[in-house]
């Protein structure tokens, strides 16, 4: 998997080096006619030890790099592209990262209950990609210092643990220090994590006897049992409606992953859930009429309608805020937005800002909407609308009081209720 030697012919030695994987903002695996050939570098870190999961355990590796006492990054690369990587400083864990989606830190700290769904959504138009967003979130007093800690150890954990549960794909280990803001005192020691990692691979492989993967969805069995339940099995057989697959219920939980399939495998144990065949089949969408004239828009009427709800929201959002400051400063802040929108929403916002009342130019909006190459109207028009939404709503919260943000968002959710609708 990538050639890091200089074995070959001298045609090889002189072709290019292209990233292969990315190791923070000091280390890289590179290799030879790589798949990203626009991102050509250099050189690469020494690596000391690179094989295959098919050959070898990763507990295994761990154990070494711990009973060495060795410093380095552990490297895993699933499916050529997703990657995983275990920081170590004298065989002790200090950091980890992830390219997973589901390992980033907002939305561990959401699991956590640290933070909601609402405020992850909107920060994260703000800091996009591998952004530090733990300081911003801590700065806007969002969370605690004390609650950025927990996110980041609880994000380390659950890397490692998935880490472990790898069982195909490459590893490499390279001869690279931790930096000093990726090395991290978080009270973890490698020993401890590993037995905890074995043992939680092996329940792991006993629920997938009956839980094969995150995508089973799940519904109530009738008449339920009338035995006692946990807290944690209580909170996920409300979630439970024959819809949501298991990776949604961990998040509709806040509970993490493991601790979700091993709480609704024992509530398949008591009788209390079941496995759907099919999920509950939703409502047919409606789909837009199409036309072959170039730039043309479908159903006009309904695109003004989807506008016009969105401008309640925006209203709504401007009023709360001109409770906390004039009201010029409240449009500024959120006219914010438009000084410098994702580049795919730069098109659909030329021009455009929120009015003296909170409203965007319906009409505006849709003459740029016919400008552009879009095939779905209706989705690239609600997408920008959500994202300004999110922007609106975010920079109100983050200002006012407990109650004032509550009594927002009650009025808020009731109008989006007319989007789905």
């Amino acid at each position: 998997m990538g050639d890091q030697g200089t074995r070959g012919g001298p045609d090889q030695d002189t072709q290019p080096l292209y990233r292969f994987a990315s190791l923070g903002e000091n280390h890289v695996v590179c290799r030879r006619e790589g798949p990203y050939p626009n991102d050509r570098i250099t050189d690469t870190s020494r690596i000391l030890l690179s094989g295959d999961l098919a050959i070898i355990e990763v507990a295994d590796l761990v154990n070494f790099l711990s009973m060495s006492r060795l410093t380095g990054i552990l490297l895993l690369i699933i499916d050529g592209n997703h990657e995983k990587s275990l920081h170590f400083n004298k065989g002790e864990l200090v950091f980890a990262s992830s390219s997973a989606s589901e390992d980033r830190l907002g939305e561990v700290l959401v699991r956590l209950g640290q933070l909601n769904q609402r405020q992850l959504e909107a920060v994260s138009i703000k800091f996009p990609g591998n952004m530090k967003i733990g300081r911003f979130l801590v700065q806007q007093e969002l969370i605690s210092p004390q609650g950025l800690w927990e996110g980041i150890r609880q994000q380390v954990r659950e890397i490692f643990f998935g880490f472990l549960e790898a069982e195909h794909g490459v590893f490499f280990l390279l001869d690279a220090r931790p930096s000093a803001s990726e090395e991290l005192n978080l009270s973890l020691t490698t020993h401890n994590l590993l037995l905890e990692g074995v043992q939680r691979k092996d329940e792991l492989a006993h629920f997938r006897k009956r839980i094969q993967n995150d995508e089973v969805i799940l519904r109530k069995r009738h008449p339920l049992p009338t035995k006692e339940l946990t807290a944690n099995e209580r909170r996920l057989l409300n979630l439970v409606d024959g819809k949501q697959d298991i990776s949604q219920l961990s998040r509709l939980s806040q509970l993490e992953r493991f601790i979700t399939l091993k709480t609704l495998f024992h509530l398949m144990q008591t009788g209390f859930v079941e496995i759907c065949d099919t999920s509950v089949e939703e409502p047919p969408r409606v789909e837009k009429a199409s036309t072959d004239e170039p730039g043309a828009i479908a159903d006009e009427r309904q695109l003004r309608d989807i506008v016009g709800v969105f401008n309640e929201i925006y209203v709504e959002v401007l009023q709360a805020l001109t409770q906390k400051m004039p009201a010029a400063g409240a449009l500024k802040t959120l006219n914010a937005f438009f000084q410098n929108p994702e580049p795919h929403l730069v098109p659909l916002f030329r021009g455009i800002k929120l009015g003296g009342g909170g409203t965007l130019d319906a009409s505006a909006l849709l003459r740029n909407l016919r400008a552009m190459t879009s095939a779905d109207a209706g989705t690239c028009l609600t997408d920008g609308l959500k994202e300004l939404f999110f922007f609106c709503v975010f920079e109100a919260t983050s200002r006012l009081d407990p109650s004032a943000e509550e009594a927002l968002l009650e009025r808020v959710q009731k109008l989006q209720k007319n989007l789905r609708g």
